[in-house]
């Protein structure tokens, strides 16, 4: 997002007040849509460390870790864009599910009522 023109002078320490006193101008503005909109967005910033976590910026795998919380750390690379989280089961997740399907299956065969004609 670029910087708002009449701020392109300022040094960076400026810069940063600036910026800061919009964005409490914004909150203060309307707080309640603030309040609703942190609310909303809040679970998607709490995940939790699990192996099957990946995070990636374009075609970069970035490397993840548990923060002491357990938090989800990402670390990100100097210039990094859009950052992608996807959770990847393994393949023994399929396997599972496959062999519990039939094994529900064989289940439901056995305990079905046989039915023989009676001569």
């Amino acid at each position: 997002m670029p910087v708002p023109e009449e701020l392109t002078g300022l040094n960076e320490a400026d810069l940063d007040q600036a910026l800061s006193q919009r964005g409490i101008a914004f909150i203060l503005a309307d707080p309640n849509r603030y309040v609703w909109l942190t609310l909303d967005k809040t679970l998607e910033y709490f995940i939790f460390y699990y192996p099957h976590w990946f995070a990636t910026s374009g075609e970069q795998v970035l490397p993840t870790r548990a923060a002491s919380d357990g938090a989800l750390l990402i670390s990100l690379p100097q210039h990094a864009g859009k950052v992608n989280l996807d959770f990847r089961e393994p393949p023994r997740t399929r396997i599972a599910a496959a062999v519990s399907a039939l094994g529900w299956l064989s289940i439901g065969a056995f305990a079905a009522p046989w039915r023989r004609r009676k001569r």
